[in-house]
């Protein structure tokens, strides 16, 4: 109950008002806490008691991953942004580094597979490692898309690859190694 009332004054705080969330450049940070570690770990209180610290590092996977999803929205988004005096991240960095940061959250995001493995005692999730190649077209699209609507595309190519490797890392999980 208390995870589910801080989620929504989260969500009234990253819209509401002229200092919301989303104005002062928290919006990968909101997306990457409540879309990662909060729902993996309040699933796992849920489910199975107290959550350890696997739930905690599996749970940036996806959190890394919904702050590239935002990332990317937020770089589409840069200009009108800007003449609307919503202050992004990517508004408050140059257009390299406002690139950068979908393409390090994705990185991270697959390179947590080695903790996770570790932690959960399953080489086999280092399977999210070996994706890391199959996002190579995905990561030039980060620094090479125009700041146009046809980041757009770039948006919905990371959604799936957050499912992609989520999944892939799940379905490492459940395999006894």
């Amino acid at each position: 109950l208390a995870v589910g009332l801080v989620c929504v004054v989260a969500v009234i705080a990253y819209t509401a008002g002229p200092r919301s969330l989303s104005r002062l450049g928290l919006g990968e940070v909101a997306a990457l806490v409540f879309f990662g570690p909060v729902a993996c770990t309040g699933t796992i209180v849920v489910l199975t008691g107290p959550p350890n610290a696997l739930a905690w590092v599996a749970g940036l996977v996806p959190g890394l991953h919904a702050g590239a999803i935002m990332a990317v929205n937020n770089l589409r988004d840069r200009h009108t942004d800007a003449r609307a005096g919503k202050r992004t991240l990517a508004t408050r960095l140059d257009e390299r580094g406002a690139r950068l940061v979908p393409l390090v959250l994705v990185l991270v995001g697959n390179l947590l597979a080695a903790p996770v493995a570790w932690l959960a005692d399953r080489p086999l999730a280092l399977i999210a490692l070996l994706l890391i190649p199959l996002s190579w077209p995905l990561l030039k699209s980060y620094l090479r898309t125009p700041i146009s609507p046809v980041l757009n595309d770039v948006l919905a190519r990371t959604g799936r690859w957050e499912l992609i490797t989520c999944l892939a890392l799940a379905a490492s999980l459940l395999v006894a190694s």
